[in-house]
């Protein structure tokens, strides 16, 4: 059986990263002033939404709680490629240590 609250997390991590997107690019727009292309507008999108799907695995495997993580994934949607990279400096330092 499907769970109602499973499905629900997933639409509310794709929300949350469609929403990151929307207002990463609208920053963007505002700083340089380019015109609207649709290429570069679902290139940004998918970079967001991968980020905030990695960041939720990220968060379930550190056992974090669901409104820490619900706040993670809505950032890192937000920061796009800049979070991934984030999570990557943190890796790298992780396994550096051991």
């Amino acid at each position: 059986m499907i769970d109602n609250d499973h499905i629900l997390k997933w639409f509310g991590l794709l929300v949350l990263c469609w929403f990151g997107a929307i207002a990463h690019y609208i920053k963007y727009l505002s700083e340089t002033k380019e015109k609207f292309a649709a290429i570069d507008f679902i290139a940004r999108l998918l970079c967001s939404a991968f980020a905030g799907v990695i960041t939720h695995y990220f968060c379930a495997a550190i056992n974090l709680n669901d409104a820490m993580t619900a706040g993670l994934i809505g950032l890192s949607g937000y920061m796009g490629a800049e979070s991934m990279q984030l999570i990557s400096n943190i890796v790298k330092s992780y396994f550096a240590r051991k």
